[in-house]
C-alpha cells in the first residue's frame, strides 16, 4: 500500500472509532396530547405560594398542577375604599382569597390601564375609560395574581403611555402579562409558565379595537387582534402549532363577543375550534361582561365568557374556572360559583351559577359540585 491510500485509510478508520464510541441521541417524542377527563377528582392542594409567585420545580414536586382564572377585573378607586376600610377581605371572600393564593397559577382579565397619567391622555374616543392610578396594582400582589391578560378593549385608555406604564408595572411586580406586550415579538409571544414538572403555554388575542394602531407591528408596542386580515392572528395561529409540541398544556384567552348577552354567537364559537384545531386545549373568553356557556369540542374546553369579576358597581353572577392538569397530561375544569358587587366578590351556594351555566351551555353540564363534564 503506498504511503497515501495508508494515510487515507488511517483517517477513515479513526472517524470509524469515533462514531463508533459517540452516544446515540434517543429519539424525542413529542409531548402527548392533553385529553379532557370526563369525572374531575380532587386536586392535591399545593402549599400556599407567596402572593405573585410561580411555585418553581423542585426534585419530588410532581404533582397535578391547578390553574385557576378569573373574569373581568378593575383595581378601582372604589375597590380601594373597601380595601381601605377592611384589607383584603374587604375585596373578596376568604374562600375566594384561598383559590387565589393556594392555585399554582393565577390569571385575570386585567381590563384598565394602571397609570398616573394625568386626564389629558384619556381617550376621547372611548365610551368608558377604565383607568386606575398605578399605586393600585399592589392588589395584584396581595391577592397572587401571577398572569394578565391584557388583550382587550381598555388597555389604551390612556392612549400609548398609558398602555405601556400598565405593562411596566405588571414587570415590575413580577406578573406576567400575555396578549399584548412593547413590540410585535413581545405580543406576540406565547408566555410559558412552570409549576411542578409540567409546563404551560399562555396566548391571547382581542377582537374588540377600537382603532388599527393598537395593534403590535416591527418594534412598536400593541396587542394581538383577533380579525382574520392581521398579521397577529396569523401569527397566533402558528405559535399555538408551535406550543402544542413543547407545552404540556396550551390556553388561549380570548377578547370577544356581544356585550350584555348569555349567548356566544358564530364568530366566537369558530374562532375558539379554530384554534382548538390548530392545538388550543382551552380556551377562557372575556368582553361580554355577563356568564356564557361552556363547549366540549374535541379535546378541548370553551368557556366563552367568565363575566365580571370584580369590574362593576352593579351586582353580577361571575365564577372562578379551576383547571387541573394531571401527570398523563388530561386535565380536568371545576367552578367556584360567585357573585360580585360594589367591587366585592364572594362565594356562593344558590345553584344560580350553575342553573345558568347549564342553561347556556351547548354539549356541558356543571353537577351540583362545580364539576364541569359533557353531556350526555
Amino acid at each position: 500500500m503506498n504511503k497515501k491510500l495508508r494515510i487515507i485509510f488511517c483517517i477513515f478508520l479513526f472517524a470509524g472509532l469515533i462514531c463508533g464510541c459517540s452516544k446515540t441521541t434517543p429519539e424525542v417524542n413529542e409531548t402527548p396530547t392533553p385529553t379532557v377527563a370526563v369525572t374531575v377528582q380532587a386536586s392535591v392542594t399545593p402549599a400556599e405560594k407567596k402572593p405573585g409567585q410561580i411555585e418553581p420545580e423542585t426534585e419530588g414536586d410532581i404533582r397535578d398542577v391547578t390553574i385557576t382564572f378569573t373574569g373581568d377585573f378593575f383595581a378601582s378607586p372604589e375597590m380601594m375604599k373597601n380595601y381601605e376600610k377592611s384589607g383584603i377581605e374587604g375585596v373578596v371572600s376568604s374562600k375566594v382569597l384561598e383559590k387565589f393564593r393556594s392555585s399554582d397559577i393565577m390569571v385575570i382579565n386585567h381590563e384598565y390601564c394602571a397609570t398616573d397619567l394625568d386626564e389629558s391622555y384619556k381617550a376621547d374616543y372611548q365610551r368608558w375609560i377604565e383607568h386606575a392610578p398605578a399605586g393600585n396594582e399592589f392588589i395584584l400582589t396581595e391577592l397572587g395574581v401571577d398572569l394578565a391578560m391584557v388583550a382587550n378593549n381598555h388597555m389604551f385608555d390612556y392612549g400609548r403611555e398609558g398602555f405601556e406604564d400598565t405593562l411596566r408595572g405588571l414587570n415590575e411586580r413580577g406578573i406576567k402579562y400575555v396578549g399584548a406586550g412593547f413590540d410585535y415579538e413581545d405580543c406576540t409571544e406565547p408566555k410559558i409558565m412552570r409549576a411542578s414538572n409540567k409546563s404551560i403555554a399562555f396566548l391571547a388575542s382581542n377582537d374588540v379595537i377600537t382603532r388599527t394602531d393598537w395593534i403590535a407591528k416591527g418594534d412598536k408596542s400593541g396587542m394581538n387582534a383577533l380579525y382574520y386580515w392581521s398579521e397577529t392572528y396569523t401569527e397566533m395561529v402558528e405559535r399555538v402549532k408551535e406550543a402544542k409540541r413543547c407545552s404540556d398544556l396550551v390556553v388561549v384567552m380570548l377578547h370577544f363577543g356581544t356585550e350584555k348577552t348569555n349567548v356566544f354567537n358564530k364568530n366566537q364559537s369558530m374562532f375558539a375550534r379554530e384554534l382548538i384545531d390548530a392545538g388550543a386545549d382551552l380556551i377562557i373568553g372575556s368582553h361580554p361582561h355577563v356568564l356564557q356557556g361552556i363547549e366540549y369540542y374535541k379535546n378541548g374546553i370553551i368557556f366563552y365568557s367568565l363575566g365580571n369579576f370584580l369590574f362593576s358597581n352593579y351586582r353580577s353572577d361571575t365564577m372562578m374556572v379551576s383547571v387541573t392538569l394531571k401527570q398523563d397530561n388530561s386535565f380536568t375544569a371545576k367552578i367556584l360559583p360567585c357573585s360580585s358587587y360594589i367591587y366585592y366578590t364572594k362565594d356562593v351556594d344558590d345553584g344560580k351559577v350553575f342553573e345558568l351555566l347549564n342553561t347556556y351551555s351547548s354539549n356541558a353540564y356543571v353537577d351540583n359540585e362545580g364539576n364541569v363534564k359533557p353531556k350526555q
